[in-house]
């Protein structure tokens, strides 16, 4: 009996130390790059494959970006947004941390996550316009072929026929 005891005690023991940890939910840590500091969400949800998630960067106006890379294993984790070459590989070290690195293309920085309550905050937006505008919008693409690439922006243009100034908006994560 006493035997039999210990045996059920130790495999009980066993089992909760090689179930899988729950990742789902929000984590959220902050990616330091050059003097920039930069808020990252990651929103992972458990599914019968496995996990799903999506990547927030409010800072930068990128919401639900879909990770096509979420890979756990005991308590690893890689993360991965190729559309932007970005991994993230980290270590599960309980309920509240998961230590790792982000990497996007040639840089790489510790990212140390936490699970936080709350999803991403939504940026206000006060200047976005209500129409009507004066102007017509075309949303243009320049392939190019030799590169492997293509450039792709949106095209504003004032009514009418009269000459104008242009100008050339570039937004990213640049200085």
């Amino acid at each position: 009996m006493k035997r039999t005891a210990t045996l059920v005690i130790f495999l009980v023991g066993l089992i909760g130390t090689t179930a899988a940890q729950d990742m789902s939910g929000t984590w959220k840590g902050l990616l330091e790059i050059s003097s920039m500091q930069l808020e990252v969400f990651f929103n992972l949800k458990k599914t019968e494959d496995g996990y799903s998630g999506t990547m927030d960067v409010p800072t930068q106006g990128a919401k639900g970006l879909p990770l096509d890379k979420v890979e756990v294993s005991d308590n690893q984790i890689v993360l991965g947004f190729s559309g932007a070459g970005i991994t993230y590989e980290g270590e599960y070290q309980g309920d509240e941390l998961i230590a790792g690195t982000f990497h996007q293309g040639p840089v790489s920085e510790p990212l140390n996550l936490t699970r936080e309550e709350q999803a991403a905050p939504e940026l206000e937006r006060p200047q976005e316009p209500k129409g009507p505008f004066p102007y017509t919008v075309e949303e243009v693409t320049i392939p190019n072929e030799a590169a492997g690439l293509s450039l792709a922006g949106t095209l504003t243009l004032p009514e009418g026929d009269a000459p104008v100034a242009a100008a050339i908006l570039i937004s990213g994560s640049g200085p």
